[in-house]
């Protein structure tokens, strides 16, 4: 993985505290707050949920609920030590949530409720600040939700209802908006929910509710032309399911991530997966049930998910080396973060490197709080930290010479100093590990 110093500006002094500034590669949680100004009294009724972060790392995007206008959407970079309230369209149109960034923040996509109507909404980055459109109609149909962007901006997707008979939706470019096409055979009416799109757009996932039987199946769509998506289903077998979904989708567009009924569970029983095109849906952690767990986003590459497990809520990470784990036990058993009086909820974005992840949880005062955790080098873990300070800088190159000119510098193990142990070690160093 490469170094993301611009994700890593803060690095938690204190639990539920505001951040203190540090330009190392150094792991850190950090509480959001309740409110824009962070005043609101720990005895006053507030909550904030952090829902998406950008492909880079440094714009988080969610709402909050202070008490005074109801949920609210918000945007934090992560150099600014408190989020801001996005803009409504006139008047008290500001109600809503702000669900998911661009590559680079500076679009953003979720809803506002306009003259008492949901209306999916995009802030664009003017300047310091943002301003908000809504969506236009898609297929004759008024979007109600936009749920994920691509990369530069230009595809959203989403949905035009939040309860059943509702369409997904793509809008893109001229005829490249449009309804998502209707996939399960021989039913009266489908609910498509569209979640997750690739960088590039070409690529989404969500899934599909069956009028009559109320089956719902996990699928992922694939442009093929312009004006053009066919549909591909995740779910396999063919017994009676109720909670299956896609949730989100890697930047690559390989891997859909969500919860399926995985033969031989029986109904309600769902496993959390991460699927190719065409190929078997890979568990990423235990059986659980109905819907939960579940898998709410991929890494760029799909290397890394996170999601939620179970009704008491407990925000989990997996990969492929590790495997599934709660992910409160890596932040403070790998990291050694100071999570006390905490509990990570769910983890609903990742950045692209997999690094730094967003979600909510419940804060040391009983509050729904939204959180931001970087994952950076864990204490002593990294080769290239030769000094032992627990961060990479020029430090380590001086000490790593100094012991290299001495017959010291074995850094690939092979019980010798030479060009070898000084490759390892910059290829160490420029990483980050």
């Amino acid at each position: 993985m490469g170094r993301m110093a611009s994700a890593a500006l803060f690095a938690s002094a204190a639990v539920g505290g505001l951040a203190a500034l540090s330009f190392a590669d150094e792991s850190y949680f950090r509480a959001i707050g309740r409110a824009p100004d962070n005043s609101l009294p720990n005895t006053a009724f507030g909550f904030s949920r952090a829902y998406g972060i950008s492909g880079d790392g440094t714009t988080v995007v969610g709402s909050y609920n202070s008490g005074s206008a109801g949920e609210t959407p918000f945007v934090l970079p992560l150099t600014d030590n408190r989020f801001t309230r996005l803009p409504g369209i006139g008047g008290n149109d500001r109600a809503g949530e702000a669900r998911a960034a661009t590559l680079t923040g500076n679009v953003i996509v979720g809803r506002l409720l306009r003259q008492g109507a949901q209306r999916a909404a995009r802030w664009t980055r003017v300047g310091s600040g943002y301003s908000p459109t809504l969506l236009g109609p898609v297929g004759g149909v008024t979007p109600e939700i936009a749920l994920d962007v691509s990369a530069t901006g230009n595809v959203i997707v989403g949905s035009t209802r939040r309860t059943s008979f509702g369409s997904g939706y793509v809008a893109g470019p001229g005829a490249e908006s449009m309804l998502l096409p209707v996939f399960l055979a021989g039913e009266d009416a489908t609910t498509i929910f569209a979640n997750g799109v690739s960088a590039d757009g070409n690529e989404v996932a969500g899934f599909g509710r069956g009028g009559t039987t109320g089956n719902q199946i996990a699928v992922r769509w694939r442009k093929v032309s312009p004006s053009t998506y066919v549909a591909n289903t995740i779910s396999t077998g063919t017994n009676i399911r109720l909670y299956d979904s896609a949730q989100g989708i890697s930047a690559d567009g390989v891997f859909a991530v969500g919860s399926i009924q995985r033969p031989p569970f029986p109904s309600g029983f769902t496993t959390p997966i991460r699927a190719a095109r065409n190929t078997t849906p890979q568990a990423v952690g235990p059986v659980g049930q109905f819907g939960l767990p579940l898998c709410r986003a991929a890494s760029g590459d799909g290397s890394v998910i996170v999601g939620d497990w179970g009704f008491s809520g407990s925000a989990f990470i997996w990969n492929a080396t590790d495997g599934f784990q709660f992910l409160q036990d890596v932040a403070t058993d790998t990291y050694g973060l100071n999570l006390t009086g905490w509990h990570l909820d769910s983890a609903t974005g990742i950045s692209d490197d997999g690094r730094t992840i967003v979600g909510r949880g419940t804060n040391p005062f009983g509050w729904e709080e939204g959180f931001v955790l970087f994952l950076g080098v864990p204490p002593g873990g990294c080769p290239a930290d030769w000094d032992g300070d627990d961060d990479v800088d020029s430090d380590d190159i001086v000490a790593f010479f100094r012991d290299f000119d001495s017959g010291n510098g074995d850094f690939d193990g092979d019980d010798d100093t030479d060009s070898d142990d000084i490759a390892g070690f910059f290829t160490s160093w420029e990483g980050g590990c």
